[in-house]
């Protein structure tokens, strides 16, 4: 218990419990499980937070269709289609698959191609690839065995981010699939960095990514979800093996969990599961991550909202 907090320029809000409890209605506008929310919820993985102009922790809250208590993921979106589709019933389906989704990505002359191996059918497949210097995206197409998805897409702050997913019954039929195409040019490569891939129940996949270029330098990436509660995953990239050191850090500037390690050159993800170093939960509110390799050092901010 802390016994009383200073507030400097700031206050509290008091947020009524029904207007963080609505899941299934992301639009907030008092009917769960219609095409509306899919729409909404399709759009954030494009366009981000933004898309939510009524209630932005209310409308995340909402998302957590499957009651994993993970928001804003693409396992929810299936289960959300599913539901509206009127072939799932409103409840968790959260026991990942056995076997890994091998993803391959193949370059040739201006053109990458993605494609992937499942045990199971595919209902959504978020990609996110970094854009190499002087990159141009030009046209997206679905491959051939993904006829009959969705795919939307966007080009922002040096990525390009891809979801194919349907709002009728079609999917990605299990075995090996051409996925998607994306055309590009200029002297750098696009590299894949981040992929959420689930079923057509909303069953996620562990996705490998199989023949992946070495990343060229240190990178961090801005940790996903967020805002996030209670669990969210952060990415970096190494060109070569090299120690490296993860802090997070209270807005007080109090650290909070430290992760560290040794890993070969590659992209590497660590989750955090909004614990302390004592294994207490910490408290929402704004927190900072400082990666540090090999002389490389980076700082980012995240939000943990419950």
């Amino acid at each position: 218990p802390i016994r009383c907090i200073e507030f400097y320029n700031g206050g509290i809000w008091v947020c009524p419990k029904d207007s963080l409890d609505d899941r299934g209605d992301v639009n907030l506008n008092g009917v769960a499980y219609e095409i509306a929310d899919a729409v909404l919820f399709s759009s954030y993985f494009i366009h981000g937070l933004s898309v939510f102009q009524v209630n932005v922790a209310g409308q995340v809250a909402a998302t957590d269709v499957n009651a994993d208590g993970v928001t804003l993921s693409v396992a929810d979106l299936v289960l959300l289609i599913r539901v509206i589709i009127g072939d799932a019933n409103p409840i968790p389906k959260i026991a990942p698959h056995d076997q890994p989704l091998v993803i391959s990505t193949a370059y040739s002359e201006g053109r990458l191609d993605v494609v992937t191996e499942a045990t199971s059918d595919i209902g959504a497949a978020l990609l996110v690839f970094d854009l190499g210097a002087d990159v141009a995206v030009g046209e997206l197409e679905l491959g051939i065995d993904a006829d009959g998805m969705n795919l939307i897409y966007t080009v922002k702050d040096g990525q390009l981010r891809v979801l194919v997913f349907s709002l009728s019954t079609s999917h990605v039929a299990a075995g090996t699939n051409d996925l998607i195409r994306v055309s590009y040019g200029g002297r750098g490569d696009l590299r894949l960095t981040e992929s959420q891939i689930v079923d057509y129940q909303g069953r996620p996949y562990e996705c490998v990514n199989k023949g992946a270029q070495l990343p060229g330098s240190f990178t961090l990436r801005q940790n996903y979800p967020n805002p996030f509660n209670p669990i969210t995953s952060i990415s970096f990239s190494l060109p070569r093996q090299s120690a490296w050191t993860l802090r997070i850090y209270n807005i007080t500037g109090k650290l909070v969990r430290e992760f560290e390690g040794s890993a070969a050159a590659g992209d590497h993800t660590i989750t955090w599961n909004g614990l302390d170093a004592a294994g207490n939960s910490a408290a929402s509110g704004v927190y900072f991550y400082r990666f540090e390799a090999a002389g490389y050092t980076e700082t980012k901010k995240m939000v943990l909202l419950k």
